[in-house]
């Protein structure tokens, strides 16, 4: 028995998607109650079981939340060990992301082999600290990685074909919903409509109300929810990117045959630096 775990964003939690579609074993999930992981896979029944753990994340908060999050971490890693030893689980797979840290946490207790997937070229804070101890830590970016292939679904291979022109544009904000962006493709959207190019905007929840008000009605933009992957919309012929899932989105746009543009910032926009530093390697791409 495999237990996989691991979200938060779709960055993450597209990984698993992939990776679940090529595992003939049995499955279980153990994701939080936060973020993104319930409206992926709670009816996913790929999985033998599925858990949501009361979790949040720890970065970002203030003393007495870091507290909260790490007694809240405490906690679940407790039940998370519970349910690797009763689902008698062989190996875990963990994506990172703030959900996965109780059950990587109770594989190491228990001393079960972790495998860790880094979609990222910057390290996220808990793979980080978990990479010693794992038994196969996967990237990309990592030279001592023992697989470089990124997890792709064969959905985006199935839809490949070659476009000679260009009729639709997307927007990709992340389930997180990207500002910067959704700035970018309202300023530019007049421009868009006037050549005759259909326009659909992908933005977070906090995000969406403000994105459909911000296009004029008479440009029929479709505006949507973080949807956690793009299959079904294979019509469409060039892709902008922003963000945390950069890379996920980039490795799948390849087997789609679409033109990719991704946005930059530096430190200005984020403290630290973080997402320049995970852009910067896929420049070289372009």
């Amino acid at each position: 028995m495999i237990a996989m775990c691991g979200g938060g964003t779709g960055g993450h939690l597209v990984i698993i998607k992939a990776v679940k579609e090529e595992i003939n074993s049995p499955i279980v999930y153990i994701g939080s109650t936060k973020g993104q992981d319930t409206k992926w896979f709670k009816d996913d029944t790929k999985f033998k079981e599925r858990y949501f753990l009361e979790t949040r994340g720890v970065v970002n908060q203030t003393i007495l939340g870091k507290v909260v999050s790490l007694y809240m971490l405490f906690k679940a890693t407790l039940k998370a060990k519970k349910i690797l030893e009763e689902n008698k689980i062989k190996v875990v797979f963990s994506v990172g992301g703030f959900s996965s840290a109780p059950t990587a946490f109770a594989s190491k207790i228990l001393n079960i082999p972790l495998v860790i997937h880094e979609q990222n070229a910057h390290i996220g804070s808990l793979n980080r600290l978990l990479k010693p101890y794992a038994k196969y830590f996967i990237s990309s970016y990592d030279k001592n990685s023992p697989i470089k292939d990124y997890p792709v679904s064969r959905e985006f291979f199935k839809k490949a074909r070659v476009r000679k022109e260009l009729k639709t544009i997307i927007f990709l904000g992340g389930s997180q919903g990207a500002v910067a962006i959704n700035r970018v493709a309202k300023y530019i959207a007049k421009e868009l409509n006037n050549r005759g190019i259909k326009i659909i905007h992908q933005a977070g929840e906090r995000n969406i109300e403000e994105t459909k008000k911000s296009y004029p009605r008479a440009f029929g933009i479709k505006s949507r929810k973080y949807f956690g992957g793009l299959p079904k919309n294979f019509k469409v012929e060039f892709f902008t990117k922003q963000r945390q899932e950069l890379f996920g989105q980039f490795w799948q746009r390849g087997p789609f045959g679409k033109a990719f543009l991704t946005f930059f910032w530096g430190k200005t926009f984020n403290p630290g630096g973080k997402n320049f530093f995970i852009g910067s390697p896929t420049a070289k791409f372009f």
